[in-house]
């Protein structure tokens, strides 16, 4: 059973900027994991993210507050996979030869 969306009003401003900051930490793990991303799970993820906190996990009773609060959980899983992305573009450049190494 999927866990209940946690009251706004128990989350502190700050909880929320951390957790919004942590979405680099968070992709470079993904990509340590060997997780890949691409346009479609970029397009894909953040409204499933938004669905399921907001109708599978209840945010949709809290008002405002879910709605808000669902919001910034898929921003943040859009910001997860365009960073993982980005990290996965890096790695393929650091690995291609150069046209001055050929």
């Amino acid at each position: 059973m999927a866990q209940p969306l946690a009251s706004l009003n128990s989350l502190r401003a700050f909880e929320a900027a951390a957790r919004l900051g942590s979405f680099t930490l968070a992709a470079k793990e993904l990509h340590a994991q060997g997780r890949r991303s691409s346009w479609g799970r970029i397009a894909i993820h953040p409204p499933l993210a938004f669905a399921r906190n907001y109708v599978a996990r209840g945010g949709f009773r809290q008002g405002t507050p879910g709605l808000i609060v669902s919001m910034l959980n898929s921003y943040y899983v859009l910001l997860k996979f365009a960073k993982l992305w980005e990290l996965q573009q890096q790695t393929r450049t650091a690995g291609t030869p150069s046209s001055s190494d050929r």
